[in-house]
């Protein structure tokens, strides 16, 4: 674990001061109460104290070995896609990534990686297309260089599925993948290379939303259903959790849940460390509540019951889950931390969104 340094105390907020962020172990973005005013990426210690301000942006995301930030920000009102910053923590150098990731951007373990989200969109503005970039960042930065983003995926015709991950060692990617203009509830899951996307294997059908840990990848499994709404019947999509390895085998249904009408049901978002269990959401119409699945058997437990809550981060002792509420008028929603046993609930940061987090995050 690397050498841990608390963040100086600091009246209000500062411009990044160095070396004081240089021991960060939080990024988030805050959001002016009545979303009056611009929101900026910010570093903070574990438990969102002596918040240092870096730079205007709309996403942000910490590697995790804490050295690096990259963050999000349109360049005006008219540009019609955010440009991508990669910034070392402790210098102050940057690099640009251009406009080409449109969002998801997601460290590699070994920070080596970042992998984003990109898309094909026509003169009209209609997308066609949505693919998965990687961008290669180097150990040093010099200052100003640009930072090519490959298309490991291309967009075009293409649809990459919410969200991918990289393996532990950082040598593969999970994604889940489809034609664009296909009608399934969601896309192939596959595994493949970060060196070449098309040595991939097919592991799960219908999955999206990939989380890989020690033991194994977990996903969400959609299946297109007819329910009764309103006195109609339409089509909607309930789903349920999955592990798998990474080579396709030892494929198993996690959870059991009974969804009924717009109710969507359980989705994997994070691995306890260890290994015994995933933490998640059960979704439903305007409702997502942070839950806990066991591994194997599927025996959840809600933590959180509130409009819309998502997980973040598991520390490494596996005993507190750090999350996230969503917007509700003009509150831009908050940072908080909950006990695996459902107590100990604190706001970290109010007026914060976004939060991204370095691997030894303790709370």
């Amino acid at each position: 674990m690397k050498r841990r340094i608390i963040i100086p105390t600091i009246v209000g907020i500062a411009v990044i001061a160095i070396p004081a962020a240089a021991s960060a172990t939080m990024a988030y973005i805050s959001i002016p109460k009545h979303f009056s005013g611009k929101s900026y990426a910010m570093l903070a210690n574990d438990n969102g104290s002596n918040p240092v301000r870096v730079a205007a942006a709309i996403g942000v995301s910490i590697s995790p070995d804490g050295a690096r930030l990259a963050y999000q920000n349109y360049g005006g009102p008219k540009a019609n896609a955010p440009t991508t910053t990669v910034r070392d923590i402790a210098s102050g150098l940057s690099a640009s990534v251009g406009t080409t990731c449109v969002f998801g951007l997601t460290w590699s373990p070994d920070s080596k990686w970042i992998g984003c989200n990109t898309e094909t969109v026509t003169s009209e503005g209609l997308i066609t297309g949505a693919g998965l970039g990687l961008i290669a960042v180097p150990a040093t930065l010099t200052g100003g260089e640009t930072l090519p983003v490959a298309n490991y995926i291309a967009p075009r015709g293409n649809e990459v599925w919410n969200g991918f991950a990289f393996s532990p060692d950082s040598s593969q990617i999970a994604f889940s993948l489809s034609k664009f203009s296909s009608r399934a509830p969601a896309g192939t899951l596959y595994v493949a290379p970060i060196t070449d996307a098309t040595a991939r294997v097919a592991v799960l059908q219908r999955a999206f939303g990939p989380v890989w840990g020690a033991s194994g990848i977990a996903a969400t499994q959609g299946t297109s259903v007819m329910a009764t709404i309103d006195r109609q019947r339409t089509r909607v999509i309930h789903s349920q959790v999955w592990t798998v390895n990474a080579d396709g085998t030892g494929a198993r249904r996690i959870t059991n849940y009974k969804a009924k009408g717009l109710m969507f049901g359980p989705s994997a978002v994070l691995w306890v460390p260890g290994g015994a269990g995933i933490v998640g959401i059960i979704g439903g119409e305007d409702t997502s509540n942070l839950a806990t699945f066991a591994v194997p058997g599927g025996a959840r437990k809600v933590l959180v019951k509130t409009s819309i809550s998502s997980p973040v981060a598991v520390t490494p002792d596996g005993q507190r889950v750090l999350y996230q509420t969503d917007m509700d008028g003009s509150d831009a929603g908050s940072i908080r931390m909950i006990g695996m046993d459902g107590k100990g609930k604190r706001v970290l940061v109010r007026q914060g969104t976004g939060p991204s987090v370095t691997a030894d995050w303790n709370a």
